[in-house]
């Protein structure tokens, strides 16, 4: 199922950045950390600013007030790529019927990716 997917897709996206960065240490001697954090923010930040931006627009537009305070602090979790650790805390489930869903719920993975790309190059 999707869920077997999402693990299927950081196992390989691990791998691939992985190679990236060897192959750029074997192939210079070194790695540069912020020519690699640079193309990550070019490839990323442009689509991820602009669901942001049309995602909050659609909140306002169609979301109550109570609804619209919650989506602000999704929203801001999001842009800092920290929504995981946010529905972590809110007990947010992505299939669980306890809680509302999020209108960001989506940026959980992208915050988790994120984090690793900032990780995993220090080890």
């Amino acid at each position: 199922g999707g869920f077997a997917g999402v693990d299927v897709f950081f196992v390989i996206s691990g791998y691939l950045i992985t190679r990236l960065l060897i192959d750029e240490r074997d192939r210079t001697g070194r790695t540069r950390m912020a020519s690699f954090y640079a193309r990550r923010a070019r490839r990323l930040l442009p689509a991820a600013t602009a669901v942001l931006v049309a995602t909050f627009v659609a909140a306002a537009v169609w979301q109550g007030p109570l609804e619209q305070r919650e989506s602000i602090g999704d929203g801001r979790a999001a842009a800092l790529f920290v929504a995981n650790v946010r529905f972590a805390v809110t007990a947010t489930d992505y299939l669980g019927e306890a809680t509302a869903p999020s209108v960001f719920q989506q940026y959980w993975s992208l915050s988790l990716e994120e984090q690793w790309y900032l990780l995993w190059p220090a080890l």
